[in-house]
């Protein structure tokens, strides 16, 4: 919604000391947003013309409208053309805020046909607000330029600057964002002296985010200018609170953005704006339905219904029923009712937004061709998504937008789940947030992880299927021990899942295989867990570079660095000088002590896989050419 023509703000203002205040402006204060200085300063009998315009303009933009009225009825016969057409016009645009369109309209009349009004900007912005606030973007773009011409030709710097913004605001809605966004700068850069500047970079900083443009930096910048804009500015402030809840769903952080929307809701419904009111309740069932929430989605889209005006608010009306179809799809198993479908395809045809046009298609409700001038970034890329491009799809989680992922995923909303990718990286899905891993996971980890996920372990279970070990308390206890805290320590917050009990451990959060981006595997059954660990290991299994291992030298009994070891010996001398180890060779390779190092070769060598050459600090360990079919102890 265009901030400049809100007139809602409530800025301080430093009162004037005695010899300055007859160089006071009523005029030059009213454009500069300072409503309530005008009102107190303003009497309405003594004032001159220019006065009392201020005066009935600044009771409207404050919402006081009888109060604005009843001046008007007194003083507009002393009214000359341009404070009769700036008058009309706050009076109007006070009457489409608060959705009295029949009264607004007959104001608007009034204005467009008043000979000498009709001159300058102010009744074709009147206009075009009024149209912008019925959905008809396209028509209120076209006023806002007819008042942007008037304005530059009558040279009235104000209405200029209200043009500006809302031809922005028009543009952006109907997808021609870059153009749109200019005159938003435009607009912000034109008021730069004037106390509603930052209400024009609040509306050009939420576009964007809406875009998706810097999506590493836009949530931080969303914060900062919230946390710099005054709480008496509450119309900007309030716009800003639910764009950052928008930001933090679109990156898994539910719980937040709900705890966001939870702490300033008293200051959005103190507002009074129906239309925030209604973008909250859309939040919150968004959210909900991030949690696979079905009934406190149904509730939070019923609650948004009764904010709206049906007439005026038909695109809200199209976000409802566009929610509610994915709640009934999704989470309920259901389609949207036939009534509301036809619904909602009669208002998508009626007030056609390029954006809205995107979401339905994306949902199968509707195949409308799509005007190529449209210009959404997130929306294109989400598109891609959804149609398995995989590098859309690693795009998504590169920027952040963890919370859409699982939709691409074709996961049930809600649905919990520790998804392993096969580089180590791990993404844990709770009902609170979705969670990216920071370091991946071992080896070691992931076998631990994957035997976990069948049932509940011990220690016995433990060092059989993941060590290949008879379990011995005095030597296994430390070694179980250090390297479930190692996989804890890695799973971080998802580490909550990984319950310890009386009999042992156990995983109690499905575990989800993925191949490149994408979820394919559900889950590991119990009867082929070992088989499936020993080939996810020889197949996909990270070491400590990242590498894979050659599955001819791979074996259940090998730790990874005795895995890895055998690995280099294999490659080519080519790709590789080396052609044998020596103890501190291995102990600065692996970054282990000595011991380690020494013990590590040994059991090569006692397994048949290396051949051991020379005494002392020269010996070296080479490969030998047929391994026997031992298994060594490896503490």
């Amino acid at each position: 919604m265009p901030e400049s023509v809100q007139g809602t703000q409530k800025v301080k203002v430093n009162r004037d000391s005695e010899p300055q205040k007859a160089n006071w402006s009523a005029r030059f204060a009213f454009e500069s947003g300072e409503h309530r200085d005008v009102v107190e300063r303003v009497r309405a009998a003594s004032a001159s013309p220019d006065e009392a315009m201020a005066l009935v303009a600044s009771l409207g933009f404050l919402g006081r409208i009888e109060e604005a009225k009843s001046v008007w009825e007194f003083r507009h016969t002393d009214f000359g053309g341009a404070e009769r057409a700036r008058a009309r016009f706050a009076i109007a645009a006070a009457l489409t805020r608060i959705s009295r369109f029949k009264e607004a309209r007959r104001w608007l009349k009034s204005n467009l046909n008043d000979n000498e009004a009709i001159k300058f900007a102010d009744p074709q912005q009147g206009v075009a607000l009024y149209y912008y606030y019925l959905g008809q973007f396209d028509k209120a773009s076209s006023r806002a330029r007819k008042a942007l011409g008037l304005a530059l030709k009558t040279n009235d710097s104000y209405m200029r600057i209200l043009a500006t913004d809302l031809y922005g605001h028009a543009l952006v809605q109907t997808g021609r964002r870059s153009a749109g966004l200019r005159h938003l700068e435009q607009a912000r850069t034109l008021a730069a002296r004037r106390s509603h500047a930052d209400s024009f970079n609040a509306s050009r900083l939420i576009y964007e985010s809406e875009m998706g443009l810097r999506p590493h930096v836009i949530v931080h910048e969303i914060e900062h200018l919230l946390s710099s804009t005054a709480s008496e500015n509450s119309y900007t402030r309030a716009n800003l609170v639910l764009e950052l809840a928008r930001q933090l769903t679109l990156r898994g952080q539910f719980k937040r953005a709900r705890e966001l929307l939870d702490r300033e809701s008293h200051f959005i419904y103190s507002f009074e704006n129906r239309r925030q009111e209604a973008t909250l309740q859309l939040r919150l069932a968004e959210i909900s339905y991030r949690q696979g929430d079905a009934a406190n989605a149904t509730h939070f889209l019923k609650a948004a219904r009764r904010c709206l005006n049906r007439i005026a608010d038909r695109v809200f009306e199209i976000r409802i029923l566009g929610l509610e179809h994915k709640v009934n799809q999704r989470l309920l198993k259901s389609e949207l009712s036939a009534e509301s479908t036809a619904r909602l395809i009669e208002l998508s045809e009626k007030h056609p937004s390029p954006m809205n046009s995107k979401i339905l298609s994306r949902n199968q409700i509707t195949k409308a061709p799509l005007d190529p001038r449209v210009e959404d970034p997130l929306g294109d890329l989400l598109d891609r998504a959804n149609q398995n491009q995989e590098s859309a799809v690693r795009e998504l989680l590169e920027n952040g937008y963890l919370g859409l992922w699982p939709e691409t995923q074709g996961f049930v909303p809600g649905f919990e789940t520790l998804a392993l990718f096969p580089s180590g990286q791990w993404i844990a899905m709770t009902r609170d947030e979705v969670i990216k891993s920071q370091t991946p996971l071992s080896a070691l980890s992931i076998k631990i992880l994957l035997r976990l996920s069948t049932s509940l372990a011990g220690k016995e279970a433990l060092m059989k299927d993941v060590w290949r070990l008879n379990y011995d308390p005095l030597r296994h206890d430390s070694v179980i021990y250090a390297a479930l805290a190692t996989l804890r320590k890695t799973l971080g917050p998802a580490a909550r899942w990984i319950e310890t009990l009386d009999e042992g451990w156990a995983l109690s959060a499905p575990l989800t295989r993925v191949q490149g981006v994408r979820a394919n595997v559900s889950a590991v059954s119990n009867e082929k867990m070992s088989e499936v660990a020993t080939e996810s290991l020889r197949q996909t299994a990270p070491n400590d570079r990242g590498e894979d291992l050659a599955s001819s030298d791979y074996n259940d009994s090998l730790n990874f660095r005795q895995q890895k070891a055998l690995y280099e010996l294999k490659l080519t001398k080519a790709s590789s000088s080396r052609e044998m180890w020596t103890v501190p060779d291995y102990k600065k390779f692996f970054h282990v002590s000595t011991m380690t190092a020494w013990r590590d070769l040994d059991g090569l060598t006692d397994s048949g896989y290396l051949k051991r050459i020379g005494r002392g600090r020269a010996t070296v360990y080479v490969k030998n050419v047929a391994p026997r079919n031992t298994e060594p102890e490896v503490s």
